[in-house]
């Protein structure tokens, strides 16, 4: 039950990110097809650029009507993103299992909880393998004559984890300290072979550090 709660929190934590993306883009698009075009890095839910969009003289009614349906989407999708996240604070904060999860560099408050919540109970994974392949980051041999590649078939597993754990997976490319074994591991993969190849392999050996730290036999 405990599990089952938290997927669908997470869900709605998702859908809340997804509703505020995609208004956000729908009305920066029209905006653009008015001849308005935003600032770098300016906000639509700064009170100062909605005051200056709904002022504007050049809006009829039925324009202004639309700039307004559209920010208060984007606000009611803020502010259920902003209690969801608060909520899956508080749920890792009072869980130490969740709580081993932030260990783990590039691992953050709300990929805990999406792993913990998606994962659910990790003894239904026998090896670390089985919780890779779940995830969707096997590698895939291919052999031709005498060569053999490797590759990853990402299109398989859960899609959900998967784009959570590849987020932690940039941020340990991006920000980790080079004194950090995967974080200089992956950078120099990722001169070799391209830094998506290279996210994609940290991930992975990220989702195996989970297995281990969640089954209780992570040293570290």
């Amino acid at each position: 039950e405990q599990t089952r709660v938290r997927r669908e929190m997470l869900a709605a934590y998702r859908n809340a990110v997804k509703d505020s993306t995609r208004n956000t883009l729908r009305l920066k698009s029209w905006l653009c097809g008015q001849g308005v075009h935003l600032r770098k890095g300016q906000s639509l839910t700064s009170k100062s650029t909605k005051q200056k969009l709904l002022e504007n003289p050049r809006w009829d009614y039925g324009q202004r009507l639309l700039i307004e349906t559209y920010l208060e989407k984007i606000e009611q999708a803020n502010v259920a993103r902003k209690r969801l996240n608060q909520y899956m604070a508080i749920e890792v904060s009072n869980d130490p299992a969740m709580m081993k999860l932030l260990r783990l560099y590039g691992v953050r408050t709300i990929n805990a909880f999406a792993i913990s919540a998606i994962v659910g109970d990790i003894s239904r994974f026998r090896t670390p393998k089985q919780l890779v392949a779940y995830v969707g980051l096997q590698p895939k041999v291919t052999q031709s004559g005498n060569t053999k590649r490797t590759s990853v078939t990402i299109g398989f597993g859960r899609r959900d984890l998967r784009a959570f754990i590849l987020q932690s997976a940039h941020a340990i490319l991006r920000m980790g300290p080079d004194t950090h074994p995967v974080a200089k591991w992956g950078r120099q993969k990722a001169r070799q072979k391209g830094w998506n190849v290279a996210a994609v392999a940290v991930a992975r050996k990220l989702v195996l550090a989970i297995w281990y730290l969640m089954r209780g036999f992570y040293t570290n």
